[in-house]
């Protein structure tokens, strides 16, 4: 059974990973051009190149404990049931938006 700081910090490299595989499926298919603005677009670019580097780099170090502080005093208490409506809101919102986009 997965520590509940590991369970965390893969929740969030899925959300952040899957967050720029939405903007890349925006890229490929032309309707980011619909939703911003023609000089915003490298920014979104940057943000879809920075969101999957920390997203896996995150998956990587999810295993290393202490991986985000080195000291006592990081909660490490469970997610919980709040926890995970959050992770799921950010998980399932993103990708309900991009794929029911007209």
């Amino acid at each position: 059974m997965k520590n509940d700081w590991q369970l965390a910090n893969e929740l969030q490299a899925i959300i952040l990973i899957s967050l720029s595989l939405v903007l890349f499926k925006l890229f490929t298919s032309g309707q980011i051009t619909d939703m911003l603005e023609p000089r915003l677009i490298p920014f979104a670019l940057f943000a879809m190149v920075a969101m999957f580097l920390l997203g896996f780099f995150r998956m990587m170090n999810s295993d290393m404990y202490g991986a985000d502080c080195d000291c006592e005093a990081c909660d490490q208490g469970g997610t919980g049931l709040f926890g995970l409506f959050q992770y799921g809101v950010l998980f399932f919102l993103p990708i309900f938006i991009a794929f029911n986009y007209y």
